[in-house]
């Protein structure tokens, strides 16, 4: 998959710290999935495998959260309470929250966890879980037993929410809705503060997994993402404090992410099921307020946190779908329990067809059974470079990050000395990259440690200084340029670095020449597998390739003089981008002549 997915993996296998908040449950739970017998299955499979079985496990657990919350012991009156007579019946109620299960499971974002490696998958089985306990140990029929906090399912619910915490933050999102419900059923005396003091103990039990990320940190893990082995540094990481510049940033943010929201959100669902899911909020209105409460307040703490977060990632809409599914499930439990005979067989056939529309919809994107465009993409830009070179990019979601995966875990170009832009920020990369080409940082030491000290005195965060950005843009051309001409340096995509030195395109990458001569670089052949432009990295990936074969038709066709062989690049750009205007361009001109 793109972006994190390389590192992830990358960090699994090899038991190394993930970027921040450390995800420290994941990783131990991903590295002994992959050490599993699968035979021959190679690792990116095996954990992606995980990925489908911790979203499938969500499934279930959702199925049971929407049985319970539906139901007396949750939120949903009993049909004397209401007034309303009960026509409904087990099988139906099944049927219901079996529906709303499989079309959250349905949906874009939720789905998209069950095909590739991200660390949500198991946040979905722990929003599911930790909402489950946390209803049953509220249960009136608990509360009637036994004093508030005494029983097994509190003691266990706490400790499941603290291992949720080790996994995503997201977790804390679910506190307003919570918390009104906890202090309604317990109320507000020394009882209810009780349980909340016997809920202590366990979850710090359950918290007590980040005590992964120093421990681990302190043995130097190859990928040692902010190395937490300090009191400072770890929480640093597992607060996220690089990031904490994006929330919060602006109006005009929160209004363009407020609205991509909602766009998102009828194709996400297939469309049928959000008239279900409005139908819901006014039957929740009509029949149980306390539900259209906990429910509302799952929505809004999401959407608040993912419109402020000034980072396009469609992760952050997953509790504010676990809402809108409740909505739809509430509306096909008031149709059963409303209607009459005939009219529930309606009622069944709508249950069933429910999933089915973001099924049918969302089938063709979310099919990645043919998807290698990161794979290939990377595998491209790694083959395109000679032996021993420097690979310096700035494509961390493209190239960066699955090469990763391909480089310390496949073992593949090991050679390649791959730096990317970003990570080459952060003190602990160079580290990194020091073990893994030794001799990379001989003669700048002074240099690194220096950079080192100067951004321990700063915030930390995603903007840093001027004379510190200068510092790193310095360091980066001194480790490319030190053992040149011996060691080549390539670039993955062209960019001004110094005015002396000429690009050269080579297969997808550009090797770079400290001399105003063309010399005639070798041609590389790319492996490119249907790339489907299904989101923003393939539509950038097909570009890339496109402009590799383009600017190769160029450098063969117009600086070489080759005029065939100019025209054979540049006809292969648009087999791969039909109508990319610079090829089309650029073969005009080559015919003419």
């Amino acid at each position: 998959g793109w972006e994190d997915s390389g590192e992830i993996a990358a960090a699994l296998r090899t038991l190394g710290i993930v970027h921040p908040t450390g995800y420290p449950l994941f990783t131990l739970m991903g590295r002994a999935f992959s050490m599993l017998p699968f035979g021959d299955m190679r690792v990116i499979v095996q954990l992606n495998l995980l990925g489908a079985l911790l979203t499938a496990a969500s499934v279930f657990f959702f199925y049971r959260f929407f049985r319970l919350v539906l139901s007396p012991e949750g939120l949903w009156p009993s049909a004397r309470a209401s007034g309303q007579p009960s026509r409904g019946g087990d099988l139906s109620d099944r049927l219901v929250v079996g529906s709303a299960a499989l079309t959250l499971a349905f949906t874009r974002v939720f789905w998209a966890e069950a095909t590739t490696l991200e660390v949500y998958a198991l946040h979905l089985v722990f929003l599911s879980l930790v909402s489950c306990l946390f209803l049953k140990a509220l249960a009136p029929s608990t509360l009637r037993r036994e004093e508030i906090g005494a029983g097994r399912t509190w003691v266990l619910f706490a400790y499941v929410l603290g291992l949720s915490f080790t996994n995503h933050m997201m977790t804390v999102l679910l506190a307003p809705a919570f918390l009104w419900l906890y202090f309604k059923r317990a109320g507000f005396g020394r009882a209810a503060w009780n349980g909340i003091a016997r809920a202590g103990l366990p979850f710090v039990a359950g918290l007590s997994a980040y005590l992964y990320l120093p421990l681990r940190a302190s043995a130097d893990p190859l990928l040692n993402w902010g190395d937490p082995s300090t009191p400072g540094a770890f929480w640093r990481h597992v607060s996220a404090h690089q990031f904490r510049s994006f929330m919060f940033s602006s109006w005009d943010v929160a209004r363009t992410k407020f609205l991509a929201t909602f766009a998102a959100l009828p194709a996400d669902f297939g469309y049928a099921p959000l008239l279900l899911a409005v139908a819901g909020l006014w039957f929740l209105w009509r029949r149980s307020r306390g539900l259209l409460l906990f429910s509302s307040l799952l929505f809004v703490a999401c959407l608040f946190y993912e419109i402020n977060y000034n980072f396009d990632d469609p992760n952050f809409r997953l509790q504010t779908w676990f809402a809108i599914a409740i909505w739809a499930a509430a509306s096909l439990k008031a149709f059963f329990e409303m209607s009459s005979v005939g009219m529930r067989r309606a009622g069944l056939a709508l249950a069933v067809a429910m999933p089915l529309f973001p099924l049918a919809l969302n089938y063709a994107q979310e099919d990645k059974s043919q998807d290698y465009a990161a794979e290939d993409f990377a595998r491209n830009m790694l083959e395109s470079v000679e032996p021993g070179a420097i690979l310096y990019s700035r494509q961390y979601g493209t190239f960066s990050g699955p090469a990763s995966y391909l480089q310390v875990v496949e073992g593949m170009r090991p050679d390649v000395a791959t730096m990317d832009y970003d990570l080459l920020a952060k003190p602990w990369y160079y580290r990194y990259l020091d073990r893994t080409h030794p001799g990379i940082l001989d003669g700048l030491r002074a240099e690194v440690a220096l950079y080192a000290e100067e951004y321990e005195r700063h915030d930390h965060g995603a903007h840093i200084p001027l004379a510190l950005h200068n510092q790193q843009e310095q360091l980066i051309l001194s480790i490319l340029w030190k053992d040149y001409p011996r060691r080549p340096v390539y670039i993955s995509q062209a960019t001004n670095m110094r005015s002396d030195v000429t690009p050269v395109p080579e297969g997808l990458a550009y090797r770079l020449y400290n001399t105003p001569t063309a010399p005639v670089s070798p041609i590389r052949n790319l492996l490119i597998r249907p790339v489907l432009p299904r989101d923003s990295f393939a539509v950038a990936v097909l570009r890339d390739y496109a402009q590799a074969y383009t600017n190769q038709g160029l450098y063969r066709g117009v600086v070489l003089g080759d005029t065939a062989l100019g025209v054979r690049f540049l006809r292969e750009a648009l087999a791969l981008k039909p109508g990319y205007a610079p090829a089309l361009q650029w073969l005009a001109k080559l015919h003419a002549r």
